[in-house]
Formats: structure tokens, sequence, C-alpha cells
């Protein structure tokens, strides 16, 4: 009886060692589930920055292919009109490409930062 009550009490110990790891045991995956929620957002985070990045480099890369072919239409009148008529509008549309190009490479910097984040 003695023996049978010996190993009770060494099988009752062990439940309670083992109990006592597994909450040890728990409480790190929780923690590390916690750490990899986090960085989870945080990538999200920065693939939302970089979609956006390129929705404005596409964006851009448009308004300077518009600036381009307004500035072509306005240099293709010099073939009929009064070049002093023209050369205004010409100066005008390449203004407008300088200025769109300057976006875009702004725009391209931005990207180029977002996905080195």
């Amino acid at each position: 009886m003695a023996g049978l009550f010996t190993k009770a009490v060494v099988a009752v110990g062990s439940l309670v060692s083992l109990s006592s790891c597994q909450g040890d045991r728990v409480k790190e995956l929780e923690a590390e589930n916690e750490d990899l929620t986090a960085q989870v957002t945080a990538l999200r985070s920065q693939v939302e920055e970089a979609q956006s990045a390129a929705e404005d480099v596409k964006s851009k890369a448009e308004e300077v292919a518009s600036a381009s072919e307004e500035l072509q239409s306005q240099t293709g009148r010099l073939a009929s009109e009064n070049w002093r008529d023209v050369v205004p509008d010409v100066t005008s549309a390449s203004d407008e490409v300088d200025s769109s190009q300057a976006a875009l490479a702004s725009s391209t910097s931005d990207l180029d930062d977002a996905l080195d984040q």
C-alpha cells in the first residue's frame, strides 16, 4: 500500500511538473504569436505604402506621356502656322514636360524608399 501511495505521489508530482512546463511553453508560444502578428502588420503596412507609391508613379508616368503628346502637338503646328504664334505654346508645353518629369522622378524616389523599408 505504501508503494502504491508513493507511486501516486510521484505521478501527481509529474503531472504538476508537466503542467507547469506546458504552461510556460504556452506563454512562450503566445508571445511568439504576438511578435509574428506585429511583424505581419508591419509588412502589410509596407506593402500598402509600396502599392500607393507604385500607383503614384503610374499616374505621374501618364502625366509625362500626356505632356509629351501636347508638346509634339504644339511643335507640329510649326509646319502650318506662324512660328511667332506657336513658340509660346511650345515653350509652355515644354515646361509642362519638365514639370511632369520632375514629379515622376520624385514619385520614383518615393517608390524606391517604400521598397527599401
